[in-house]
């Protein structure tokens, strides 16, 4: 796992004069190209859901390679091409780190879906 403290990525993802985010969108089958991204060798995205009830939900990754993910600021560390997350009622933020090395040009796509047997029903706010 990644060395970034919570602070570290509170005060990344917070509005912050010397980090500059720029919109970025997945192709039509829900990929987001590697070359899509700034040059470098970590990218960092983010994403918004909500849920209107208090459940588990599914995240369905193409590929975990060279990623790391936070939800709300907290590190998963379940991540796998199926991992549940557990949230509570209302909106949530994903973010990303990416290690353009060890990822390489393999593109992002990530499916959310309701876990089994869960209340929560996942709408993406903006996606990745």
């Amino acid at each position: 796992m990644s060395s970034l403290t919570a602070s570290d990525l509170q005060k990344l993802t917070e509005e912050n004069k010397e980090v500059i985010w720029s919109p970025i969108y997945s192709r039509v089958n829900g990929s987001l190209s590697m070359s899509d991204l700034q040059q470098g060798s970590t990218s960092f995205l983010t994403s918004r859901f909500d849920v209107g009830s208090a459940g588990e939900v599914r995240l369905n990754f193409n590929s975990v390679a060279g990623l790391e993910l936070w939800v709300d600021g907290k590190p998963v560390s379940n991540l796998g091409a199926e991992t549940l997350i557990d949230v509570s009622t209302g909106e949530h933020t994903l973010t990303f780190k990416i290690d353009r090395a060890e990822r390489g040009d393999e593109p992002l796509r990530l499916e959310f879906s309701s876990a089994p047997n869960s209340p929560a029903r996942p709408n993406v706010i903006n996606g990745i």
